[in-house]
């Protein structure tokens, strides 16, 4: 066994391996990192430690012989506390170089026909831009086609320019945009200016606190699954525009709601709602924070349409310590002003928040003004699961309304939700849902009244099967009362190696029975999907058959859809699909699959001919796509304002050919684009032997070669003096190790892969070469 230097760390190495490190060496490194005790366990550990011994007290070391180094992994529990960003969750590098500009555009085409001989053709236009970089100007705009057998309507969708400064952090938008709700304001639709701050967007490795919206908006056609507390409720068709929860066909006191949303490009998005007011804690000293002002915009069928009324609305939020975050919000109308307050403490007992709002309206109503009052409550009592598991909300509305220019939106009204979740076992538990709303009449033509629902079911998950099982009652004063006994059942089945999945349902409160055999098209190369499915209702019975396809630059898809009422009228409707991406750059372009968002042009170098660059290996060999040296191509960074690992690599390059560490990490803006260019005019591997004057060789030393632009790698022997040397270019190269120095030219015309047919006799510095 011979002792090796690898940086400060002293390892023994039998000349392939590390057989054991020393542990003094190993103590001087980790003891500014490492607790006492962990360093004391280290301390009564023998002089050598395997590296078994150190991963079984939680110090994980890799060893890459090639470049002499280590990866070296420490398990949480050992580390000071100090060693943890203060309260930054982990700061991510600086920002990624991305081009001076770009501009991006997904384009998708359908053409829907049906059993009335009716056709119809539309293009979605979703484009993007950026100029300057992460703190430059960006933009997002969209354009619509649809045309039918009897007219063309061209219009437009949600388009807005916007300015990050994730230092701040704070986004400044103008166009289209949406107010953030707060208190007892709703999230508005405006055309105007919005400043407000951003954390999840800008600094998204924060953890603040858990958000819930109750708006959303789709740039693009898409599917959207609907299910409420786990079980499935819904699957609908919505074009471009926003939407509102309360539009959704949702279940009376239900408040775990899931969309599965799956865009007419292939892009899939999981948004998570709750009918809850949000009363979780600001970690301390974070301030959350929009000011809107603008005119209020309606987005419905195919035109936008714009209010004359201006409004400004706002809201502050501040976590002041662990215990407690206070808030305010403000709204003005030339026909109604509305402020408000909003405390939240949270302690042992739970969170209990509290919200208070006040309005005056100038309009030509019966009310001059009118009040709100809200607590909210939540808290992890018996039978938790690791979330809060109780939660109740009492709640009375006096003549108010959080938007005085709506003539019918005023309300008065008392109302109490209660939820709690009990978690009996893994895979079992029970939970009630109830309601109780009081309503006056405010208008001659509106009724009051009351209504009480309560819901109580088991859920229970073995195998896979999911059954849901339970009684429901309602009662109000315009229908008698009523209690419901139901079950759900539902089955899935998933052959992972191939991807195919069986579903079927039943639910007995609308006697509805489903089931689907599908595939889902994965985000690779060459990945097809397909979807069969059959359901039947009291009124009506259909069926749907989808087919879809991933292409390297493009997607297409097949949708067949077929429906029988009890009448006997039976219909269908067939649509077909294709979409595809254009990124234009400054220092280059691609045709390519992705949505709008931060991308990277991946590149191949002309020394790589016709060789294919896979990018983004998965599972299985699958990959996002693929880029030749005659045409670049665009991969989709998921994350920004954070890390993204793109990987990368190639089947059929040239022997020997280096292609880099075969993974680059990028930090990008919001909708910045980055370029990667794989290989490189030095790309070729060089092997040989180094000996000594005397003839031994150079055995297991670490030296380094410098190439004729400075730049130095390094280098390391085996015990026959043999080395090894990627990404090398013609010139020449001065060897120094160990004291001695040599010489190495590579020439222009040289092969990707070197043998240096002799062994390579190096000299003493002193000594001229």
């Amino acid at each position: 066994m011979d002792n090796a230097y690898i940086g400060d760390l002293i390892v023994q190495t039998d000349g392939t391996k590390i057989v054991g490190i020393i542990k003094t060496s190993l103590v001087d490194i980790l003891t500014p990192y490492l607790t006492e005790q962990a360093i004391s366990t280290l301390n009564t550990m023998p002089n050598i430690l395997s590296l078994k011994s150190l991963d079984e007290i939680g110090i994980a070391i890799i060893f890459n012989p090639q470049r002499l180094d280590i990866e070296l992994t420490v398990n949480n529990t050992l580390k000071k506390t100090h060693a943890l960003y203060m309260g930054l969750d982990g700061i991510p590098k600086n920002y990624s170089s991305p081009t001076a500009w770009n501009l991006q555009n997904a384009l998708n085409a359908s053409s829907t026909t049906d059993n009335d001989s009716n056709h119809r053709h539309s293009i979605e236009l979703n484009g993007g831009f950026n100029l300057g970089g992460v703190e430059g100007i960006n933009g997002i705009y969209a354009l619509y086609v649809d045309q039918s057998d009897n007219s063309t309507n061209v219009y437009r969708g949600s388009s807005y320019l916007f300015i990050d400064k994730p230092e701040k952090p704070w986004r400044l938008s103008l166009g289209d945009i949406t107010s953030n709700y707060s208190g007892h304001l709703s999230s508005l639709n405006l055309g105007g200016v919005n400043w407000r701050s951003s954390y999840s967007e800008l600094q998204p490795y924060k953890t603040l606190r858990t958000s819930a919206s109750q708006t959303f908006e789709l740039q693009q056609s898409a599917e959207v699954e609907i299910f409420v507390n786990n079980s499935r409720a819904a699957r609908t068709n919505l074009p471009p525009g926003r939407y509102d929860l309360n539009n959704l066909p949702l279940t009376s006191g239900s408040n775990e709601i899931r969309l599965e949303v799956t865009y007419i490009s292939g892009e899939t998005e999981t948004l998570f709602f709750t009918q809850f007011y949000n009363n979780e804690l600001l970690k301390p000293g974070i301030t959350e924070y929009s000011l809107s002002i603008g005119v209020a915009s309606d987005f419905s069928q195919d035109q936008y349409s714009y209010d004359s009324d201006p409004i400004m609305t706002g809201y502050i939020e501040h976590g002041l310590n662990d215990s407690w975050t206070l808030g305010g919000n403000v709204l003005t109308h030339k026909e109604g002003q509305i402020a408000g307050l909003s405390v939240i403490n949270g302690n042992r007992f739970g969170n209990i928040g509290l919200r208070l709002s006040s309005a005056l309206y100038q309009n030509e109503s019966d009310f001059d003004n009118g009040w709100a009052a809200s607590i909210d409550y939540s808290q992890q009592v018996w039978g938790s699961s690791d979330y809060p598991n109780l939660r109740l909300s009492l709640e009375t509305l006096n003549q108010f309304t959080s938007t005085p220019w709506y003539e019918e939106s005023y309300v008065t009204e008392d109302s109490i939700r209660l939820d709690y979740t009990w978690n009996i076992w893994d895979g079992l538990d029970w939970s009630i849902s109830s309601s109780w709303v009081d309503r006056a009449a405010l208008y001659i033509d509106m009724e009051g009244g009351r209504d009480v629902t309560i819901d109580s079911y088991l859920s229970l998950r073995f195998n896979s099967f999911y059954i849901q099982t339970g009684a429901i009652h309602q009662s109000s004063n315009q229908n008698k009362d009523e209690t419901i006994g139901y079950i759900n059942v539902d089955y899935y089945f998933n052959h992972l190696s191939s991807g195919h999945r069986l579903t079927t349902s039943y639910n007995s409160r609308n006697k509805s029975y489903r089931a689907e055999v599908s595939r889902n098209a994965n985000d690779y190369v060459g990945e097809f999907g397909y979807s069969l499915s059959g359901e039947h209702y009291e009124l009506y019975d259909r069926a749907n058959a989808r087919l879809n396809y991933n292409a390297n630059r493009w997607r297409g898809e097949l949708n067949g859809d077929w429906r029988s009422n009890t009448s006997g009228d039976n219909s269908w409707a067939g649509r077909a699909t294709l979409s595809s991406s254009i990124t234009v750059s400054e220092q280059g372009w691609g045709i390519h699959r992705s949505s709008i968002g931060p991308q990277a042009i991946v590149k191949a170098h002309p020394t790589l001919g016709s060789s294919a660059i896979e990018i983004g290996n998965g599972a299985a060999g699958n990959v996002q796509a693929i880029a030749y040296s005659n045409h670049s191509n665009i991969i989709r960074l998921t994350q920004a304002h954070d890390i993204n690992a793109v990987t990368y690599t190639s089947h059929d390059a040239p022997l020997g050919y280096d292609l880099g560490p075969g993974r680059v990490d990028i930090r990008p803006g919001s909708l910045t684009t980055h370029i990667i260019e794989i290989g490189s005019d030095a790309s070729r591997t060089l092997i040989g032997t180094l000996l000594y004057p005397d003839g031994s060789p150079v055995s297991l030393f670490r030296g380094q070669i410098t190439a004729p632009n400075g730049e130095s790698k390094i280098l390391f022997t085996n015990r026959a003096g043999r080395f090894a040397l990627e990404g090398m270019s013609s010139g020449l190269y001065h060897i120094d190790i160990n004291g001695y120095r040599g010489e190495v030219t590579i020439a222009d015309d040289a092969p990707i892969l070197i043998y240096l047919q002799k062994p390579l006799i190096l000299s003493n510095k002193e000594e001229e070469i």
